[in-house]
């Protein structure tokens, strides 16, 4: 149980006078307690946590939430558990709560209220050691699984087919699965910065972006790029991005904001004249979501802090040509960077 959560969201009720905060998502659910299942709410009382579900994971339950502190209650009807909500007059819910939970929050005898904080967020922004644990181990299994199906990849063969060698390598390297849809982008279609594998087939002169992840609880990100040509202009901007990508990662520090680090590698792309097409945020915190707090970005800031894990992706998009994108994964800890994406150890790779 992510206890300083649970103390901060208690601590959130006593500052508003609300009598109880309820969680339905099931992202901050798992969060808060250890459940791998798909449904359950939590509710924070001052001086108890309530985790409630139905009978398909009772078992689980009992076996994942095992915190003395945590009050397990098996229900047949959702519908009916949020009536029951009504004894507490007045609640907290966090942003991240869907439309539907609050609109049928609304229709009960109750005083529903958005904790503006966001407290659950705040909280995940920092990453405790056992996070940090299984971040690194999901780095580990989509770096194993890239390098076995780099020995599979074969030009001539589609997009597609690359990203399903890489997507049954990563659950056989010990994943449940893709933290997103592998995105297989060769050629001109590496001008799409969210190109998903198509039927295109790979020709073996131009660049193809690779940008894939694995997932159980929480998430990896890579980018890395299959290249085995020799054109100028491929190579030109292949070194531009990698300048960008390690100009951003010197200027990580704590105290630093978020938005500052986008600056660095955008004004150096800028100056090399392709700032136009450099059309994306520079990273964001990655987790039990992919993409989550702190977002690298000149519209968003968060001042960065030790145990934060962030991408740091900066890309050069030509339409109609080729597209270049490279990635790492940073931990600020002890006030140090370290990388979580160094399994991978070269950015361009060739087969």
């Amino acid at each position: 149980m992510r206890s300083k959560a649970i103390e901060a969201l208690q601590k959130q009720l006593e500052k508003t006078s609300h009598s109880a905060y309820f969680i339905s998502n099931i992202v901050e659910v798992s969060y808060l307690v250890p459940f791998t299942g798909s449904s359950a709410y939590i509710i924070v009382e001052k001086d108890e946590i309530i985790f409630i579900t139905d009978a398909r994971y009772e078992i689980q339950s009992r076996d994942e939430v095992k915190s003395s502190n945590v009050k397990i209650e098996i229900i047949t009807s959702y519908t009916d558990a949020l009536k029951s909500l009504e004894k507490y007059k007045s609640i907290l819910i966090p942003p991240t709560s869907s439309l539907s939970i609050y609109e049928e929050l609304r229709t009960l005898n109750l005083s529903v209220n958005i904790d503006k904080v966001d407290v659950i967020t705040q909280s995940r922004l920092t990453k405790e050691s056992d996070e940090i644990k299984l971040i690194k181990e999901q780095y580990d299994i989509s770096a194993r699984a890239f390098k076995k199906s780099i020995d599979n990849f074969r030009f001539g063969e589609s997009e597609r087919t690359w990203a399903a060698e890489l997507a049954y390598n990563i659950i056989t390297e010990g994943a449940i699965g893709e933290s997103f849809d592998t995105i297989v982008a060769s050629g001109h279609r590496g001008a799409l910065p969210h190109g998903v594998a198509s039927d295109k087939v790979i020709d073996d002169a131009e660049p193809v972006i690779i940008d894939f992840g694995s997932r159980s609880t929480y998430n990896s990100d890579y980018t890395r790029v299959v290249y085995n040509g020799n054109n100028s202009d491929v190579l030109d901007i292949i070194d531009i991005v990698r300048t960008a990508l390690l100009k951003a990662i010197d200027a990580v520090a704590v105290g630093k904001n978020s938005s500052d680090i986008d600056k660095v590698a955008r004004e150096y792309i800028d100056s090399t004249g392709y700032g136009n097409f450099f059309n994306h945020s520079l990273g964001h915190g990655i987790g039990l979501d992919v993409h989550e707090l702190p977002y690298l970005s000149k519209s968003k800031s968060t001042v960065l802090d030790n145990n934060m894990v962030f991408t740091i992706e900066p890309g050069i998009y030509l339409p109609d040509k080729f597209g270049i994108r490279l990635e790492e994964t940073i931990l600020i800890r002890n006030n140090q960077t370290e990388l979580l994406s160094s399994h991978l150890d070269h950015y361009i790779y060739k087969i």
